[in-house]
């Protein structure tokens, strides 16, 4: 279906340069700009991409690419040598290393593990325990405290976080 649009699409545009100027130079011309743009946008070498493009075996573009863009567009960064998720998380793990420095937290711990179900077994098919993993775990004022940086809180992200609250009351817990 996506096929068959795009070739109508590509009639029209030649049936316009036609009646423009009656070359097929321009709409070549257009097409080479078209992909150039599309290898910009994703940093990704030209050459290649049409090799990879025109395969037809549907491997490779992302391949090739190297680094897809996020989903929610989140930027990956390292501090440390450590890599964050994004730029928003990088910021909230030097802000929580001073306070660490000044003495108003203790135990900072790194994306923290937490079992909100555990794995079981029925009729014969093994599930797996559902994890909550966030992003910062520590200590103030002697009471621990988990940490996650949002950006968009997905439906996942929603049902994952009232479980950790119903299983963990102890735990006190910060959205950023």
């Amino acid at each position: 279906m996506a096929k068959a649009r795009k070739q109508a699409q590509e009639r029209i545009t030649k049936r316009y340069y036609a009646d423009c100027c009656n070359c097929t130079a321009h709409f070549q011309a257009d097409k080479a700009e078209d992909m150039q743009k599309r290898c910009m946008r994703a940093d990704v070498d030209v050459e290649r991409y049409g090799k990879a493009k025109n395969a037809g075996r549907g491997e490779g573009v992302q391949k090739i690419i190297g680094r897809r863009r996020h989903k929610y567009h989140a930027k990956k960064c390292e501090v440390d040598g450590i890599v964050f998720d994004s730029h928003k998380e990088a910021k909230r793990y030097r802000e929580l290393k001073l306070l660490q420095r000044a003495g108003k937290i203790s135990d900072l711990t790194l994306q923290p593990e937490f079992i909100l179900q555990d794995g079981f077994e029925r009729d014969g098919k093994r599930y797996r325990a559902i994890k909550y993993v966030a992003d910062f775990q520590y200590v103030q004022d002697g009471k621990l405290v988990v940490e996650d940086t949002k950006g968009y809180r997905t439906k996942e992200y929603l049902i994952k976080r009232k479980m950790f609250l119903k299983n963990y009351p102890e735990i006190e817990f910060r959205e950023l």
